[in-house]
Formats: structure tokens, sequence, C-alpha cells
């Protein structure tokens, strides 16, 4: 199996009901998701791919060989003008691109190791909105994003973390990016996707066995390590390790 399918078993999706024909609040919770996952082998090799999701369907992905992003669902792309894609493609080019150089600017813990993230949007069947954006060091949550304040709360505490929230905060480019990616993943947006692939959501339906299959790999993505290092890095595969308390970022 290729290292960019691999990549796809280790995302949760989220969860999701069934959509209501037109725009008002749907009589469930339907969730828009983003996932990023980062491999880094040594200094200057980083394995990344992605994956998106509605509900339980998978729509679209980041190629971890060539960076660019396929989208798996017919109804997707017509359902938003070319120019709103324009920029939700390079938010996430840039987004994956800015992460990358910043952790391997400023770690020191050893290679090789894995971050994930997961952006989105969750449209609660009361009707309140939620969105999120959290980042997972070895499987475990890490640091997570409150839009409202503009700031990073640790979800670890330890030299790690507080090392992390230092630099993810003042790293304004990126939060910046990060501020468009949770804006342009809002419930307008969701609300589209919800009408235009109503069909693929009826037929996926509720709490499938991949669902709770793949949660379970996204705690424990720090042990996957069969994967093996990109093409031209000579990072080697290790067994699962602990999640590391101390060290610096």
């Amino acid at each position: 199996m290729q290292p960019h399918a691999i990549l796809l078993l280790f995302f949760f999706p989220g969860t999701t009901a069934e959509p209501e024909a037109l725009f008002p609040s749907p009589a469930g919770s339907h969730m828009l998701k983003l996932l990023h996952f980062a491999t880094f082998q040594n200094s200057t090799s980083v394995l990344v791919g992605g994956l998106g999701l509605l509900g339980d369907v998978k729509v679209g992905s980041l190629d971890s060989r060539t960076g660019n992003i396929r989208y798996y669902r017919p109804w997707l792309r017509p359902s938003l003008p070319k120019g709103d894609w324009d920029v939700i493609e390079s938010s996430i080019k840039s987004y994956v691109r800015d992460f990358s150089r910043l952790v391997q600017m400023y770690t020191t813990v050893p290679y090789p190791f894995v971050f994930q993230s997961s952006i989105g949007c969750e449209l609660q069947s009361n009707g309140t909105i939620r969105t999120f954006f959290d980042i997972a060091y070895e499987g475990q949550n890490f640091l997570r994003f409150n839009l409202d304040a503009g700031t990073w709360d640790q979800m670890q505490h330890n030299q790690l973390s507080a090392k992390a929230e230092h630099l993810m905060a003042n790293a304004s480019t990126l939060n910046e990016v990060i501020q468009v990616l949770l804006n342009d993943t809002r419930v307008d947006i969701l609300r589209l996707f919800i009408q235009a692939g109503k069909a693929d959501l009826e037929r996926r339906g509720n709490g499938s066995a991949w669902t709770r299959c793949a949660a379970s790999l996204w705690r424990s993505t720090g042990a996957q390590r069969g994967m093996g290092p990109p093409r031209g890095s000579t990072g080697a595969a290790t067994a699962k390790r602990p999640m590391r308390g101390g060290g610096t970022f």
C-alpha cells in the first residue's frame, strides 16, 4: 500500500445525521472536517497528507507526494464558486507548508515524530455552531486554537506544550491562515455541502464501523511507523513511543 493511502486510514470522521432538504438547521449534528497529518522523518524531510470529510463521507484529500488536493465527489466543486475554492486551497497549502517549516526550525525532540491537526465546523442538533482547530502530537491532544480570542490553549501542561504554545502564538502569518480556514468552513458552506451531498450522506448513515476504527487509529497515530519514509528520505521507522512531556518543541 502506498504511503498516501495509509495516511487516509489515520484520520477520524465526525458524526453525521439525516440532512434536511434545504438550509434550516438539520435534525441531527453535521460536521465538516479537514485533517492534516505530518510525519517528520528528520530535519529536512516531512511526509504530509490530509483528508476532507463531511460526516463519514470522504470528499477530498491532500496527496502526500504531489501536495495537490484531490476531490472525490462530483457534487463538491460545483457547490462553491471557483474564487472560494481558490482561497480554501491556497490556505490549506499555506498552512501545511508554514506549519512544517515552523516545526522543523524549532524542534529538538528525537526524530521521527508525528503531528496531526483537525479543523472544521459542526452544526449541532440545536442549531448552534462550533468551530474547532486542534493539534495532536504523537496521537495525543496537544494544542487547541480559540477562534474568538485568537489564542492557543494547552491540552497538555508540560514544557513541550508550553513552548509550542509560545511559538504558535507568535506565528502571526500562520495564525492568519488558520483564521481564514476556520471562517471558510463555517456553517453556510457546511449547509451547502449537506444539501449537495445529501444522497451520499443518506447512503453512509450513522455510527459506521469505519468511524469507530478510524477514531481509534487517530488516538494511536504515534504508533504507526510502517508507512516508511517518503521518497528521498533517510528517516527510519521506529516503534511506538509514549508522548514526551519534557524537552523543547
